[in-house]
């Protein structure tokens, strides 16, 4: 694979981590503050496209969505996951290229 397309995909992997992150951090205030909340759906949604790693840590660091088994299972579910997708996915380069980031 072309330099280029590891560097877009690293880059794309830090802003949907990021994202995750800061969705668990506004849904936790607004909790606290009885406001609106975030959809569970849109609360995933970038831990289901790459975001695992921030979504675990926006759980961890603001105690939010812990309780329940499906919430504290689904973004490891979706972490193991990336690795074989970039195993499987062929093509020349490092395949490891994702354990590695």
């Amino acid at each position: 694979m072309p330099r280029l397309f590891w560097q877009v995909l690293f880059y794309y992997l830090i802003a949907v981590n990021i994202l995750a992150f800061v969705l668990m951090g506004l849904d936790k205030r607004r909790a606290k503050k009885n406001a609106w909340r975030i959809p569970e759906r849109t609360l995933f949604l970038p831990v289901i496209f790459g975001g695992a790693l921030g979504g675990v840590a926006g759980m961890r660091l603001f105690r939010h969505k812990t309780t329940g088994i499906f919430n504290m299972a689904s973004p490891c579910c979706c972490s193991s996951s990336w690795p074989g997708r970039a195993g499987a996915s062929g093509g020349s380069g490092d395949k490891n290229f994702l354990l590695s980031v």
